[in-house]
């Protein structure tokens, strides 16, 4: 590629791509280009011209800027191949038909690292986030999100991209894509734009877009539900879709409760539920009480932990540790009956000190898509009525902030598998995230154990003593 370094008479200007060819850019491509925000969100729809626009907003930073770094992220490494490299080749080949020169000096692609330098000494590192540890550690003047609602906006991504805006460069972050359903970093900065005004949001259209094809238009339109027309065409941020359990809500479902004053009154009784797994696992202690037959189990999350790195005998030193914390002591733990090395370390750990390792065998009693309904239930009856609650004291831990591992961002962000990613129509199983999942699985694992400790729906009851099945302990 060209040596050269950049020509004194060469015109900082641009041109953007429409659907065909090269064409004069739009007014909202303009506005975009021309703003000096410091975080610039492009919430636009399909076929409105983001990536290029992005990519042209960032260039021209790295021209003005001499030497800056750029960090550049997406998804998966896919998404910068197929969307993102071709649009900065195309804008490269149109510079050097323009001035006789490329403004790319190298560009290394391999495996471990890819890094393009222009001929100004500017670079622009890609990165996918699949890895999220990959983006510690670096320095860089300016972050470019692309496609930023698939990207998950937790406190993991946030701590690794967020602090290597300490080099050279203006300190920015532009970010575009469609508002996947208000999930990802996309939304959070959608959100946070009410109350920061650093944060501009431009927003158009893919009918703003005189280029896009009026064939491809109707055909979206007629193969797309209003919901993700909405989304995806009108580029406008719609209640998140798909989500497991659309019931949750947090003025009805977190509530006071002291378990220091509360579990000194008869009916109490307290478990712990543990999903294992050494990379991610979780942990929530559940107080419970039936007041009769007639009445769905009470439920209060009392403990929420989630684990990075941490084996079964970690988890269980702990638990052991925190016996006593409370006036009673937990009856049993339920754990995740596919970890059969844990639950052996933890049945070995823990039946000295009383308490008994329960989890069902059964893998029809357990299959995820029924099962899911008991929690449905459990935060909203058929007659309205709530029995899962989440006390005030563990909604207000980091975990469970915005983006977090905690229970309550868990049943915000838990959600149905698509059929096609985009396409708006979901399967009955939910997405297994390696967040999310957890905590739900344990909220999970306690209704579908409920019955060998004498707890029981309203319709479904039967006195304890007579029903083997409520005493079958795994």
């Amino acid at each position: 590629m060209g040596s050269h370094q950049l020509a004194a008479e060469t015109e900082l200007g641009y041109a953007l791509p429409g659907c065909v060819g090269w064409s004069d850019p739009l007014p909202y491509q303009v506005a975009a280009l021309d703003s000096e925000a410091r975080i610039l969100v492009l919430q636009w729809g399909r076929g409105c011209g983001k990536t290029v626009t992005l990519w042209l907003t960032c260039l021209l930073d790295m021209l003005m800027w001499r030497g800056i770094r750029v960090l550049c992220i997406g998804p998966s490494y896919k998404t910068l191949t197929d969307g993102l490299f071709p649009v900065i080749q195309d804008t490269d080949t149109t510079f050097r038909e323009l001035y006789g020169y490329s403004l790319i000096k190298s560009w290394a692609k391999s495996a471990a690292i890819n890094r393009m330098t222009l001929i100004n000494g500017s670079t622009c590192t890609f990165r996918s986030t699949s890895n999220i540890d990959d983006l510690r550690g670096g320095s860089y003047g300016m972050v470019l999100i692309e496609e930023g609602g698939y990207i998950d906006a937790n406190q993991y991504s946030w701590g690794a991209f967020i602090p290597v805006l300490r080099g050279l460069g203006p300190h920015r972050i532009l970010c575009g894509g469609t508002p996947a359903g208000g999930f990802g970093v996309l939304g959070t900065l959608l959100e946070l734009a009410k109350t920061d005004p650093d944060i501009h949001i431009s927003r158009a259209a893919t009918t703003d877009n005189p280029h896009f094809p009026e064939s491809q238009l109707r055909l979206l339109e007629a193969t797309l539900s209003k919901e993700m027309w909405s989304q995806e065409v009108l580029g406008e941020a719609i209640a998140r879709s798909g989500l497991v359990y659309p019931e949750w809500n947090r003025q009805t479902h977190i509530r006071k409760f002291n378990p220091m004053v509360e579990l000194h009154k008869p009916g109490w009784e307290l478990y712990e539920v543990i999903d294992w797994g050494f990379a991610m696992a979780h942990r929530l202690t559940l107080a419970v009480k039936q007041a009769g037959p007639t009445r769905a189990p009470e439920i209060v999350v009392v403990r929420d932990i989630p684990y990075e790195r941490s084996d079964a005998q970690t988890i269980i030193r702990e638990v052991i540790s925190q016996l006593n914390e409370y006036p009673i002591r937990p009856r049993a733990i339920i754990t995740d009956p596919e970890g059969f090395a844990e639950n052996r370390t933890a049945r070995r750990m823990i039946t000295p000190h009383g308490i008994s390792v329960v989890f069902e065998k059964h893998h029809a009693r357990r299959r995820i898509e029924s099962t899911t309904e008991y929690v449905r239930r459990g935060l909203c009856s058929a007659t309205g009525e709530a029995s899962f609650f989440v006390s005030e004291e563990v909604a207000a831990l980091d975990c469970n902030r915005e983006g977090g591992r905690g229970i309550i961002p868990s049943f915000e962000s838990y959600r149905l598998q698509e059929v096609q990613q985009g396409s708006g129509v979901y399967k009955s199983k939910p997405k297994d995230d390696n967040k999310s999942t957890h905590s739900m699985d344990c909220a999970r694992m306690f209704y579908i154990c409920m019955r060998k400790f004498g707890y029981v729906w309203p319709l479904e009851f039967k006195p304890v003593l007579t029903d083997r099945a409520a005493n079958q302990w795994g």
